[in-house]
Parts: C-alpha cells; structure tokens; sequence
C-alpha cells in the first residue's frame, strides 16, 4: 500500500467518523419529555417540568395513537411550585417558542380559565420519547433538537425590606428584638430568612423575630432575606454591638531620617530661634519657635557672610605739581612736614537707591593713579 491510498483511507475514516458525530449530537443534546419555564426578566434558572413525572392530564387521540396531554395551566401550576420567580395569579401573558414558528402567544386570561385549555397549545411524548406540543386542530410538532419553553415576559419586581432597629448597643445577654417590614408584597405570603452573624440562623414566615447576642467587645452584622411568590428576593441588614470593638489600627511606615522642617507659620526653624534679637545670627533674621521637644537635636547655626577684603596699602605716594627737568633743583621738604594732598576730586552722585561697594571704589582709585603715572611720564618725556 503506497503512502498516497493510506493517507486517502484515513481521510475516509475521519470524515465517516466527524459525520456521525454531527449527526448524533444534538439528540444528546435534547432531555426527553421535558418543558422548561422561563423569564426574560428571571435572575435565577428555567424551571424544568418532567412531562414522564407529572400527573393529571387528558388522554387525546393523536395520529391514531392515545396520548396523555398536558394543559398549559398544569406545566405552569407545576413551574410555579419551583420557582419564586414566576407569579400565576398576576402573569401578563406567555410566550411560546416551537420549531416552524416564531411564537405563540397567549393572555393571562386565557391561561387562567381550566374551561378553554383544549382552546390553547398541549404538550405531551410521543415517539421515540420526544417531546411534542400539540397545537388546536390537532397539530402536533416534535422537538428533536432542543427542549420547547414557554417564557414569561413579565418583569419582576423585588420585595421592598425595612430591618429595624438598624443599630443598638446592647450589653451580653441581651434580646433584641427585630421588625422586618415589607412594603410592596400585596399580602402575599413571605418567607423570612435571619442571619444573626454569630453562627446562627433561623427562617420565619412572620418579620417580627428576635435574637439573644452574646460576646465582649463584639460587633455583630444582621441580615434578613424576604423572598414570594412573583417577587425576587428583598434584603436589609442592622449591626449590633457588646461592648467597646477597636478599630484596627492603620500601620505608619517608618520615614527616613530628615532634617527638621521649618515652621510655616513663625520662620523658625524646627522650634529654635536665632539669637541676635531682630537682627537674628550674622544678617540672618531671628525665629520666634518655641524650644524643641527632649532629644531633638540643635541644628547648626548658619555662617556668617563673607566680609570685604581691605585694600592693600601698595607703598606708592601721590605727586602734584608740575614735573620739572633733571637739571631743576629738587623742592625741599622740612621734616616733620606733611606733604600737600591734592584737592578732592568730584564725583558725581550716584542715582537713588544705587550704592558703590568698597572694593568698586579701591578699583576706580588705583585707576587714578596709574593715570596720573602715565600722564607724568609723558609730560617728563617732552623735556628730553
């Protein structure tokens, strides 16, 4: 056998076998005999209906063969039984889906009236234990692929709960005693369900009910749960509590070692303050914090600034007069007598508010001096 006609085996086998199974699973997929209820507005799941386990039922001739038929009224009184969502007494209407159709749709009314049920669609199995809707004039459709269902369109309100007190501080031993009330049931018959939230539990069809709490120091969280029929389920909670219960307490992570930040409000610094009065410490302006707590480190006073260098006195004495040749006799000078100073030269004022440092004036003098040296030495150079 060649590697070609053993791949084509293969690819028969496969495909025989991939046709079996699309063929086969959707009558795994369909439960025998069953009719599910349901909602557009439900919370919870369809409610299945056991046509093989339900009784009652009419005995009908269908294509020449005697079947028992269930009315619509009886699949639904038995849905009812097992779901709090679906509400007989006040159903709108209901809608029902089956193969060859989009929907049949009945009232309310005529769900409700026993005498008109052979008016309306029946189920019942027929072959192979399919199950069939029989619709008036004796149509009868099977569902081989999937399970028939009849919907409530209705939307369902949830009960209106009220727990009272909803908060009370006992002492151990103590019965509080509780008032659920319900605002919207109509009268209906309610059950009630308490959680005390110290392991018990009870269930009640009246909402007055109390409890007997015990402990030291405890908080403890109680929940009532009211649930009817054609409603969903109500819900309201009280808290009491035994005693003082501590709050947990939230841990501060550990900050790394700073410098203590300065007041915002007194221009201290950490709680210190400078000394030097107004002045404050070297031209720094003084705090007015009070003193710092046992073990609060003093911070480092600030240094002073830098002061301006006095000019360096270069031994050089200013000349006046007028310079004369090398054969002029030298002027004299008694001892003990101070040399004339020349006259004060102007300056002009400077603008308000601008101010000249010391060392700006010891540049413009030094200045002046090299001028004067340079205007001496030029002169002197023309009697040569």
């Amino acid at each position: 056998m060649t590697s070609a006609s053993g791949k084509r085996i293969l690819g028969i086998v496969f495909g025989v076998l991939a046709t079996m199974l699309l063929f086969s699973s959707p009558a795994r997929a369909v439960d025998q005999g069953i009719v599910e209820v349901d909602g557009y507005s439900w919370s919870g799941d369809s409610a299945r209906v056991n046509l093989n386990s339900l009784g009652g039922g009419t005995t009908v001739e269908v294509d020449g063969q005697d079947r028992k038929v269930f009315s619509l009224l009886e699949i639904l009184t038995e849905a009812q039984s097992s779901t709090s969502e679906l509400d007989l007494a006040a159903l709108p209407k209901v809608e029902i889906a089956y193969p060859k159709s989009e929907l049949v749709t009945y009232s309310g009314s005529q769900i409700r009236d026993s005498s008109r049920q052979d008016k309306l669609a029946r189920f019942f199995v027929g072959e192979g234990g399919w199950t069939y809707i029989l619709l008036p004039g004796n149509i009868s459709v099977a569902f081989e692929k999937a399970n028939p269902k009849i919907y409530d369109p209705s939307k369902i309100p949830a009960l209106n709960v009220t727990l009272s007190p909803k908060s009370k501080e006992i002492e151990s031993g103590d019965r509080v005693d509780f008032r659920a009330t319900v605002t919207n049931a109509g009268g209906k018959p309610l059950q009630y369900e308490w959680i005390w939230g110290d392991g018990n539990e009870d269930q009640t069809s009246t909402g007055n009910y109390g409890h007997t709490f015990r402990g030291k120091n405890k908080s403890f969280w109680v929940t009532v749960t009211v649930s009817g029929p054609g409603f969903k389920d109500g819900q309201d909670a009280a808290t009491i509590t035994i005693g003082k219960v501590e709050k947990p307490k939230n841990k501060k992570k550990k900050k790394d070692k700073e410098d203590p930040p300065a007041d915002e409000d007194t221009g201290g610094y950490g709680g210190y303050s400078y000394p030097g009065g107004t002045g404050g410490y070297g031209g720094y302006p003084g705090g007015t914090g009070t003193s710092p707590g046992a073990g609060t480190p003093m911070p480092a006073a600030p240094e002073p600034k830098p002061q301006p260098e006095p000019s360096v006195d270069d031994g050089l004495v200013e000349v006046t007069g007028e310079l004369v040749s090398s054969s002029a006799p030298a002027p004299t000078m008694t001892p003990g007598e101070a040399a004339a100073q020349p006259p004060p030269v102007a300056v002009a004022p400077t603008p308000e508010g601008f101010k000249i440092s010391s060392e700006t004036w010891t540049v413009l003098g030094l200045l002046a001096l090299l001028g004067l040296g340079l205007l001496a030495e030029r002169r002197g150079s023309k009697l040569y």
